[in-house]
């Protein structure tokens, strides 16, 4: 009995693996058989600072994946050649594609990021932080004009974190705001999973900000998250004594979560902005800060609360989204996008491990993208 149960086991082992086997395959030929989906995208990313792209890679990730391709050339999506902004090339040369006065109307606008490049940026694998000159960068009064003209009541336009805040100059923001339904408090935040002043991402300017404005020498470490206002206050918010385990995480409202087949409740651990709804927009998501009392206190001191809008939608008069946060960038980002189980696959494995952006690319900006764009007409 026992040999017939290794045998009855051993055959369904390796139909299960040739299954697998041949899933892999079928996969591949299943995603070239669905049909093309040609898309006029307009996407701009003033901040790529080196051949990464990795403001944007995964944006042209998701499109191609969905099999959306550009109706200009009928291919995929190049992330080193199908944007406007800023282009790295060797040495500390560079070429910008500014984009036109006029475009049209596209189905899709993106605006990324224009928080643009820095001289201290230009060609550096390992970005510094250091303050420098803006070389190039913010939201220009024509682009915003341009956007107006070429939106309608179908084409729909989504602008991420930066698109509004500094180096923007403040006139222009109000344009952008209006038109999306936000409006930006000054306040701009990120979690860092290490706040050692030795880790390379915690921003030179944020430590020399801190010492200089309290006085005292930056000696912070561990997890937390840092708040800076466009006058330069900053303060941080230190796990443990200020936020619990909850960090900053997403909740959505409403139906959100049925409609657009996003998880629920992921921790965000990356760039955001303070935003306040502007006129009459929904709310699809909030950030909600998992404080302490001496938290709350320590939001309450500079005007703000535990929870704030994470992603606002407005119908009237066009279709906008704003997303208060670095939701494109993620890193790495896969290199196999033309198989119907990449996707699966790639979420099934990411982990909602400390500071893993990948987690919420996989669980929530891919199923939101995929909605959103859904709702394109055909």
């Amino acid at each position: 009995m026992r040999k017939e149960a290794a045998n009855l086991l051993f055959r369904l082992y390796m139909v299960v693996v040739a299954l697998l086997l041949l899933s892999v395959p079928g996969s591949f030929v299943y995603w070239y058989m669905q049909p093309d989906k040609p898309i006029d995208a307009v996407l701009i990313d003033k901040t790529v600072p080196t051949k990464e792209y990795r403001e944007h890679r995964s944006l042209m990730w998701t499109l191609d994946n969905l099999k959306y391709v550009n109706k200009k050339t009928g291919m995929p999506f190049r992330y080193d050649k199908d944007y406007f902004g800023f282009f790295p090339l060797s040495g500390i040369r560079y070429n910008i594609r500014e984009l036109p006065e006029r475009i049209g109307h596209p189905d899709l606008i993106y605006i990324v990021d224009t928080l643009g490049i820095y001289k201290n940026d230009l060609n550096l694998q390992t970005v510094t932080g250091e303050r420098s000159d803006l070389l190039y960068g913010g939201t220009e009064d024509q682009e915003v004009e341009t956007i107006k003209r070429a939106m309608t009541q179908t084409n729909i336009l989504i602008a991420e974190f930066d698109s509004i805040a500094t180096p923007t100059r403040p006139r222009t923001s109000k344009e952008l705001e209006s038109l999306l339904g936000v409006e930006w408090t000054g306040w701009t935040g990120r979690y860092f999973a290490d706040l050692r002043s030795s880790n390379t991402e915690v921003p030179r300017w944020l430590i020399t900000g801190y010492e200089q404005q309290s006085g005292k020498k930056w000696s912070y470490t561990g997890q937390g998250i840092a708040f800076v206002h466009e006058d330069g206050t900053v303060f941080i918010m230190t796990h443990g004594r200020d936020i619990g385990n909850g960090l900053n995480s997403v909740y959505f409202r409403g139906d959100t979560v049925r409609r657009f087949g996003v998880q629920d409740r992921v921790r965000y651990y990356y760039w955001f902005d303070v935003v306040k709804p502007k006129g009459d927009v929904e709310i699809l998501a909030d950030y909600e800060l998992d404080v302490t009392a001496q938290g709350k206190a320590l939001l309450k001191k500079h005007g703000l609360k535990s929870t704030f809008p994470a992603i606002i939608a407005k119908d009237s008069p066009y279709n906008t989204y704003y997303f208060a946060g670095d939701y494109a960038d993620n890193k790495p980002v896969p290199s196999i996008y033309n198989s119907t189980i990449a996707k699966p696959v790639y979420s099934t494995l990411s982990r909602d491990a400390d500071g893993n952006t990948g987690y919420f690319y996989w669980r929530v900006y891919y199923p939101l993208m995929t909605g959103i764009l859904s709702e394109l007409p055909r």
